[in-house]
Protein backbone atom coordinates (compact mmCIF):
# COMPACT_ATOMS: atom_id res chain seq x y z
CA UNK A 1 0.00 0.00 0.00
CA UNK A 2 1.36 3.23 -1.40
CA UNK A 3 2.07 5.55 2.14
CA UNK A 4 1.04 9.53 1.58
CA UNK A 5 4.62 11.88 1.67
CA UNK A 6 3.07 13.33 4.48
CA UNK A 7 3.44 10.65 6.78
CA UNK A 8 6.25 10.76 9.41
CA UNK A 9 9.22 8.55 9.26
CA UNK A 10 11.44 6.79 11.41
CA UNK A 11 14.38 8.54 10.09
CA UNK A 12 12.38 12.09 10.01
CA UNK A 13 12.01 11.34 13.35
CA UNK A 14 15.93 11.08 14.04
CA UNK A 15 16.82 13.82 11.70
CA UNK A 16 14.64 16.43 13.73
CA UNK A 17 15.56 15.02 17.09
CA UNK A 18 19.36 15.65 15.90
CA UNK A 19 18.24 19.40 15.42
CA UNK A 20 17.88 20.07 19.07
CA UNK A 21 20.69 17.70 20.32
CA UNK A 22 24.35 18.55 20.36
CA UNK A 23 25.18 15.49 17.92
CA UNK A 24 25.64 15.91 14.24
CA UNK A 25 22.70 16.19 11.61
CA UNK A 26 23.55 13.52 9.49
CA UNK A 27 22.90 10.15 11.32
CA UNK A 28 25.53 8.11 9.37
CA UNK A 29 28.00 10.35 11.34
CA UNK A 30 26.27 9.13 14.75
CA UNK A 31 28.04 6.76 17.17
CA UNK A 32 26.47 4.03 18.83
CA UNK A 33 25.82 5.75 21.80
CA UNK A 34 24.08 8.61 20.28
CA UNK A 35 21.96 5.88 18.41
CA UNK A 36 21.21 4.22 21.78
CA UNK A 37 19.84 7.59 23.38
CA UNK A 38 17.87 8.74 20.39
CA UNK A 39 16.45 5.22 20.52
CA UNK A 40 15.59 5.09 24.09
CA UNK A 41 13.91 8.47 23.82
CA UNK A 42 11.21 7.51 20.93
CA UNK A 43 10.68 4.63 22.55
CA UNK A 44 9.14 6.56 25.71
CA UNK A 45 7.71 8.99 23.35
CA UNK A 46 5.30 5.94 21.86
CA UNK A 47 4.75 4.12 24.74
CA UNK A 48 3.06 7.80 26.25
CA UNK A 49 1.21 8.29 23.20
CA UNK A 50 0.01 4.96 22.29
CA UNK A 51 -0.56 3.65 25.88
CA UNK A 52 -0.93 6.47 28.31
CA UNK A 53 -2.49 9.02 26.32
CA UNK A 54 -5.38 10.68 28.59
CA UNK A 55 -7.37 14.73 27.90
CA UNK A 56 -6.07 15.55 31.66
CA UNK A 57 -5.67 13.82 35.25
CA UNK A 58 -8.28 11.61 35.86
CA UNK A 59 -9.32 11.00 32.62
CA UNK A 60 -9.29 7.74 31.37
CA UNK A 61 -6.25 6.62 28.59
CA UNK A 62 -7.77 6.96 25.42
CA UNK A 63 -7.52 3.74 22.88
CA UNK A 64 -6.61 4.69 19.41
CA UNK A 65 -8.98 2.93 16.88
CA UNK A 66 -5.85 2.75 14.91
CA UNK A 67 -4.42 -0.02 17.39
CA UNK A 68 -7.82 -2.24 17.41
CA UNK A 69 -8.11 -3.67 14.39
CA UNK A 70 -10.00 -6.63 13.34
CA UNK A 71 -8.76 -9.89 13.04
CA UNK A 72 -9.90 -13.87 12.32
CA UNK A 73 -9.40 -17.09 13.88
CA UNK A 74 -9.94 -20.53 11.96
CA UNK A 75 -10.30 -23.51 13.66
CA UNK A 76 -8.98 -26.89 12.30
CA UNK A 77 -11.31 -29.80 11.44
CA UNK A 78 -11.37 -33.30 13.52
CA UNK A 79 -8.21 -34.96 12.29
CA UNK A 80 -9.02 -38.60 12.26
CA UNK A 81 -6.93 -39.86 9.17
CA UNK A 82 -5.34 -43.55 9.88
CA UNK A 83 -5.23 -45.60 13.25
CA UNK A 84 -3.20 -45.73 16.43
CA UNK A 85 -0.90 -47.78 19.05
CA UNK A 86 -0.17 -46.02 22.49
CA UNK A 87 2.22 -47.36 24.64
CA UNK A 88 3.24 -45.54 28.00
CA UNK A 89 1.90 -41.85 26.24
CA UNK A 90 4.01 -42.53 23.23
CA UNK A 91 1.23 -42.23 20.20
CA UNK A 92 2.50 -43.83 16.98
CA UNK A 93 0.01 -43.34 13.71
CA UNK A 94 -0.54 -45.94 10.83
CA UNK A 95 -1.27 -44.14 8.12
CA UNK A 96 -1.16 -40.95 9.75
CA UNK A 97 0.30 -37.13 8.68
CA UNK A 98 -0.33 -35.78 12.35
CA UNK A 99 -0.99 -31.62 11.56
CA UNK A 100 1.59 -29.39 13.40
CA UNK A 101 -1.93 -28.11 15.42
CA UNK A 102 -1.59 -31.25 17.53
CA UNK A 103 -0.17 -29.85 20.29
CA UNK A 104 -3.16 -27.08 20.33
CA UNK A 105 -6.15 -30.57 20.60
CA UNK A 106 -6.90 -33.21 22.40
CA UNK A 107 -6.21 -36.64 21.54
CA UNK A 108 -9.63 -38.98 21.77
CA UNK A 109 -9.87 -42.31 21.84
CA UNK A 110 -11.49 -45.07 24.17
CA UNK A 111 -13.71 -42.34 24.79
CA UNK A 112 -11.44 -40.45 26.96
CA UNK A 113 -9.85 -37.06 26.20
CA UNK A 114 -6.05 -36.65 26.40
CA UNK A 115 -3.60 -33.69 26.70
CA UNK A 116 -1.12 -33.89 23.69
CA UNK A 117 2.29 -32.47 25.25
CA UNK A 118 4.78 -32.40 22.28
CA UNK A 119 4.53 -33.29 18.50
CA UNK A 120 7.92 -35.60 16.76
CA UNK A 121 6.42 -35.86 13.65
CA UNK A 122 3.61 -36.68 11.50
CA UNK A 123 3.02 -40.25 13.28
CA UNK A 124 4.63 -39.31 16.30
CA UNK A 125 3.02 -37.43 19.35
CA UNK A 126 3.69 -37.67 23.02
CA UNK A 127 0.48 -37.41 25.53
CA UNK A 128 0.67 -35.46 29.11
CA UNK A 129 -0.44 -38.83 30.97
CA UNK A 130 2.15 -41.74 30.72
CA UNK A 131 0.08 -43.70 32.33
CA UNK A 132 -0.04 -47.31 30.89
CA UNK A 133 -3.86 -47.69 31.47
CA UNK A 134 -3.89 -45.68 28.57
CA UNK A 135 -2.41 -47.79 26.35
CA UNK A 136 -4.34 -48.51 23.25
CA UNK A 137 -3.68 -51.62 20.85
CA UNK A 138 -2.83 -51.05 16.96
CA UNK A 139 -5.12 -50.42 14.58
CA UNK A 140 -7.19 -47.72 17.32
CA UNK A 141 -9.28 -45.38 15.99
CA UNK A 142 -8.74 -41.77 17.48
CA UNK A 143 -9.81 -37.86 16.82
CA UNK A 144 -7.78 -34.73 17.27
CA UNK A 145 -10.07 -32.53 18.14
CA UNK A 146 -8.81 -28.54 18.51
CA UNK A 147 -9.33 -26.82 21.66
CA UNK A 148 -6.63 -24.29 21.63
CA UNK A 149 -5.76 -21.29 19.39
CA UNK A 150 -3.17 -19.23 18.81
CA UNK A 151 -3.68 -15.37 18.99
CA UNK A 152 -1.92 -12.70 16.75
CA UNK A 153 1.90 -12.17 17.35
CA UNK A 154 0.61 -8.73 18.49
CA UNK A 155 -2.23 -9.16 20.77
CA UNK A 156 -2.36 -7.47 23.67
CA UNK A 157 -5.68 -7.59 24.79
CA UNK A 158 -9.12 -8.37 23.45
CA UNK A 159 -11.23 -5.36 22.90
CA UNK A 160 -15.17 -6.42 22.36
CA UNK A 161 -17.10 -9.35 22.26
CA UNK A 162 -15.56 -12.84 20.32
CA UNK A 163 -18.56 -13.38 17.56
CA UNK A 164 -19.01 -16.11 14.97
CA UNK A 165 -18.62 -15.30 11.22
CA UNK A 166 -22.09 -14.84 9.67
CA UNK A 167 -24.13 -17.44 9.47
CA UNK A 168 -22.12 -20.29 10.89
CA UNK A 169 -23.60 -20.21 14.54
CA UNK A 170 -27.19 -21.67 15.35
CA UNK A 171 -27.83 -19.30 18.55
CA UNK A 172 -26.17 -16.22 16.59
CA UNK A 173 -24.78 -15.05 19.83
CA UNK A 174 -21.16 -13.93 20.31
CA UNK A 175 -19.37 -16.72 22.44
CA UNK A 176 -19.34 -15.62 26.54
CA UNK A 177 -16.24 -15.08 28.12
CA UNK A 178 -15.30 -17.43 31.13
CA UNK A 179 -12.11 -18.00 32.79
CA UNK A 180 -9.14 -20.65 31.63
CA UNK A 181 -9.61 -22.82 35.00
CA UNK A 182 -13.16 -22.55 34.58
CA UNK A 183 -12.96 -24.37 30.98
CA UNK A 184 -10.35 -26.37 32.34
CA UNK A 185 -12.43 -27.66 34.90
CA UNK A 186 -15.06 -28.85 32.68
CA UNK A 187 -12.73 -30.58 29.87
CA UNK A 188 -12.36 -32.80 33.23
CA UNK A 189 -15.45 -34.27 32.50
CA UNK A 190 -15.19 -35.41 28.86
CA UNK A 191 -18.83 -36.27 28.58
CA UNK A 192 -19.97 -32.60 28.96
CA UNK A 193 -17.86 -31.64 25.68
CA UNK A 194 -20.43 -33.47 23.72
CA UNK A 195 -23.38 -31.43 25.10
CA UNK A 196 -23.10 -28.96 22.72
CA UNK A 197 -23.06 -28.50 18.86
CA UNK A 198 -20.99 -25.22 18.87
CA UNK A 199 -17.93 -23.72 20.76
CA UNK A 200 -20.19 -21.87 23.45
CA UNK A 201 -17.37 -20.44 25.91
CA UNK A 202 -13.69 -19.47 25.53
CA UNK A 203 -10.93 -17.89 27.65
CA UNK A 204 -7.56 -15.97 27.60
CA UNK A 205 -4.27 -17.10 28.46
CA UNK A 206 -0.51 -16.64 27.73
CA UNK A 207 1.63 -19.24 26.87
CA UNK A 208 4.75 -19.81 28.66
CA UNK A 209 6.42 -16.68 29.86
CA UNK A 210 9.83 -15.74 28.26
CA UNK A 211 11.77 -12.69 29.35
CA UNK A 212 13.64 -13.11 25.95
CA UNK A 213 10.46 -12.86 24.02
CA UNK A 214 7.21 -10.99 23.88
CA UNK A 215 4.35 -12.54 25.33
CA UNK A 216 1.89 -14.54 23.48
CA UNK A 217 -1.56 -15.69 24.03
CA UNK A 218 -4.12 -18.31 23.04
CA UNK A 219 -7.63 -18.66 23.12
CA UNK A 220 -9.22 -21.46 24.33
CA UNK A 221 -12.57 -22.56 23.78
CA UNK A 222 -15.57 -24.86 25.21
CA UNK A 223 -16.14 -27.47 23.38
CA UNK A 224 -13.91 -28.58 21.26
CA UNK A 225 -14.17 -27.84 17.44
CA UNK A 226 -16.02 -30.23 15.55
CA UNK A 227 -15.89 -28.70 12.77
CA UNK A 228 -14.04 -25.50 11.39
CA UNK A 229 -15.01 -22.60 12.88
CA UNK A 230 -14.60 -18.67 11.92
CA UNK A 231 -14.35 -16.52 14.93
CA UNK A 232 -14.23 -12.71 14.47
CA UNK A 233 -12.89 -10.26 17.34
CA UNK A 234 -11.39 -6.83 17.39
CA UNK A 235 -7.84 -6.47 19.66
CA UNK A 236 -5.13 -4.33 21.05
CA UNK A 237 -1.98 -4.34 19.47
CA UNK A 238 1.32 -4.72 21.40
CA UNK A 239 3.19 -2.02 19.55
CA UNK A 240 6.79 -2.56 18.24
CA UNK A 241 9.82 -0.67 18.06
CA UNK A 242 10.39 1.67 15.24
CA UNK A 243 13.27 0.69 13.06
CA UNK A 244 14.86 1.12 9.24
CA UNK A 245 11.97 -1.64 8.87
CA UNK A 246 9.46 -0.98 10.10
CA UNK A 247 9.67 3.27 9.83
CA UNK A 248 6.07 4.25 9.75
CA UNK A 249 4.02 4.93 13.52
CA UNK A 250 0.71 3.89 13.30
CA UNK A 251 -2.20 6.36 13.13
CA UNK A 252 -1.01 7.79 9.38
CA UNK A 253 -0.83 11.25 8.55
CA UNK A 254 -3.17 13.13 10.62
CA UNK A 255 -1.49 11.77 13.58
CA UNK A 256 2.05 12.09 12.80
CA UNK A 257 2.78 15.80 14.11
CA UNK A 258 1.58 14.82 17.41
CA UNK A 259 3.93 11.54 17.57
CA UNK A 260 6.84 14.06 16.14
CA UNK A 261 5.88 16.61 19.13
CA UNK A 262 5.97 14.36 21.14
CA UNK A 263 9.29 12.82 20.48
CA UNK A 264 10.93 16.18 20.75
CA UNK A 265 9.08 16.59 23.98
CA UNK A 266 11.53 13.98 25.30
CA UNK A 267 14.61 15.54 24.18
CA UNK A 268 13.70 18.89 26.12
CA UNK A 269 13.13 16.57 29.43
CA UNK A 270 16.51 15.06 28.38
CA UNK A 271 18.71 17.68 27.91
CA UNK A 272 16.50 20.49 29.35
CA UNK A 273 15.33 18.53 32.83
CA UNK A 274 11.91 20.06 32.25
CA UNK A 275 9.33 20.85 29.91
CA UNK A 276 9.32 23.56 27.50
CA UNK A 277 7.71 24.62 23.59
CA UNK A 278 7.43 21.01 22.34
CA UNK A 279 6.28 19.55 25.28
CA UNK A 280 3.59 22.08 25.64
CA UNK A 281 2.85 21.75 21.80
CA UNK A 282 3.19 18.34 22.03
CA UNK A 283 -0.04 17.76 25.06
CA UNK A 284 -2.00 20.43 21.92
CA UNK A 285 -1.87 18.09 19.45
CA UNK A 286 -2.78 14.78 21.78
CA UNK A 287 -5.68 16.39 22.31
CA UNK A 288 -6.40 17.38 19.08
CA UNK A 289 -5.81 13.47 17.88
CA UNK A 290 -7.72 12.36 20.85
CA UNK A 291 -10.52 14.49 19.69
CA UNK A 292 -10.05 13.30 15.81
CA UNK A 293 -9.79 9.72 16.51
CA UNK A 294 -13.11 9.71 18.83
CA UNK A 295 -14.97 11.51 15.83
CA UNK A 296 -13.23 8.36 13.46
CA UNK A 297 -14.51 5.74 15.55
CA UNK A 298 -17.23 6.68 16.88
CA UNK A 299 -21.49 5.98 15.72
CA UNK A 300 -22.90 8.40 13.44
CA UNK A 301 -25.82 8.78 15.98
CA UNK A 302 -27.58 7.23 19.00
CA UNK A 303 -31.19 6.58 19.87
CA UNK A 304 -33.87 5.41 17.70
CA UNK A 305 -34.97 6.89 14.94
CA UNK A 306 -39.15 7.81 14.71
CA UNK A 307 -41.15 6.51 11.23
CA UNK A 308 -42.51 10.19 10.47
CA UNK A 309 -38.67 11.27 10.76
CA UNK A 310 -37.46 12.92 7.75
CA UNK A 311 -34.91 10.08 7.25
CA UNK A 312 -35.51 6.98 5.72
CA UNK A 313 -37.76 4.55 8.05
CA UNK A 314 -35.99 2.05 10.72
CA UNK A 315 -38.59 -0.67 12.35
CA UNK A 316 -37.83 -0.52 15.97
CA UNK A 317 -38.61 -2.46 18.79
CA UNK A 318 -40.06 -0.70 22.18
CA UNK A 319 -39.76 -3.13 24.73
CA UNK A 320 -38.94 -1.37 27.68
CA UNK A 321 -40.41 1.55 29.37
CA UNK A 322 -37.62 3.52 30.24
CA UNK A 323 -36.97 5.00 26.44
CA UNK A 324 -37.20 8.46 26.23
CA UNK A 325 -40.02 9.03 23.09
CA UNK A 326 -38.52 12.40 21.58
CA UNK A 327 -40.21 15.39 22.09
CA UNK A 328 -42.55 16.06 19.47
CA UNK A 329 -43.41 12.47 19.09
CA UNK A 330 -45.97 9.84 20.91
CA UNK A 331 -45.50 6.44 20.62
CA UNK A 332 -47.95 6.01 17.71
CA UNK A 333 -45.15 7.52 15.44
CA UNK A 334 -42.76 4.75 16.32
CA UNK A 335 -43.29 1.07 14.92
CA UNK A 336 -43.14 -1.58 17.57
Amino acid sequence: MAVTSLQLTYSEIRSRMALMMPINRSTSNWTSDMSSDVGLMIRSALRKVYYHASLGPGQPTHQWSFLRPWATLTTNAPYETGTITVVDGVVTGSGTTFPTWATNAWMVYGGKYYEVASRASGTSLTLVNTATNNDASAGTEYQLLQYLIDLPSDFASLAGPMYFSPDESDTRIPLVRRGDIELRNWYQDSNRDTLASEPRFFALMKSAIAQSAVDKWRMAIWPSAQQVWNFKFRYNVQMNDLDGTDQYPPGGAQHSEMILEACLAEVEYSYNDGAGPHTEKARELLMASIELDRQISEADSYGRLPVNATCPPHAVAITNSDYVIRDGYTLADYQT
